[in-house]
């Protein structure tokens, strides 16, 4: 889609494409899916890049970070059980990647309906921690009475079920658009990347001056630095 459209002339060109049933619901999916893919990608840039940013996050800010991993996580193992719920439980309607199979024509279903399979499959961890964890404190699990363990959460785990759904819905993109989303590599501005830059600095900086003061090197503008600082 083009990158100049606002979110109402995204809707309208895929109602255009795709019709008045197909077309809303699956601009509501896609853009569901850019967050999910989005919010995973700022756990990793923040969280599963490597050591010294950990070390960087733990200098700057321990306690906050903790609660934004923890945030991030749940908010992605959330989106990842939305997107792939039932379509309906009891009177609510849900819209989930479940309702495409009815929508789309009859030549791309079979693909959708293998495709939503292993969605299933490779969500069902994101729906255990769902369910028993983040919407609900389980009581068993809670209070060592549980027999059954949450389903392993790994990196792996969650960048795959995520690469499955962009997969699922590149199918519809690609047979009504002919083209696709790289819905892992969309850019927007001000991502944790340009945090950790701001952080690193002023780590390094932090870095510079202590070797300066344990030296006795400490310069007339350190001085005025630290100074500030206290005020």
């Amino acid at each position: 889609m083009g990158t100049n459209l606002n979110c109402d002339e995204v809707e309208r060109k895929y109602v255009d494409l795709m019709g008045c049933e197909l077309g809303p619901v699956y601009n509501c999916l896609q853009a569901e899916c850019t967050l999910l893919n989005s919010t995973w990608r700022q756990f990793i840039e923040l969280f599963a890049t490597n050591a010294e940013r950990i070390e960087v996050l733990k200098w700057s800010a321990e306690y906050f970070f903790h609660v934004v991993r923890d945030v991030f996580l749940d908010s992605t193992l959330l989106r990842l059980s939305r997107i792939t719920d039932l379509p309906s439980m009891g009177k609510k309607q849900n819209v989930t990647l479940a309702l495409l199979p009815s929508l789309v024509d009859d030549v791309l279903r079979p693909q959708i309906d293998a495709a939503l399979i292993q969605v299933q499959e490779s969500t069902t961890f994101a729906r255990d921690w769902r369910n028993r964890h983040i919407a609900h404190q389980d009581f068993g699990l809670t209070f060592g009475d549980s027999a059954s363990p949450l389903a392993t959460a790994t990196r792996k785990n969650v960048t795959d079920a995520i690469a499955d759904v962009n997969s699922l819905l590149n199918l519809v993109e690609s047979h009504y658009v002919k083209g696709t989303i790289a819905f892992e590599r969309l850019i927007a501005r001000g991502q944790a990347d340009d945090l950790i830059q701001v952080l690193n600095e002023e780590f390094q900086r932090e870095q510079e001056f202590m070797a300066r003061l344990n030296s006795d090197t400490l310069s007339t503008a350190d001085l005025n630095r630290k100074f500030r600082d206290r005020i």
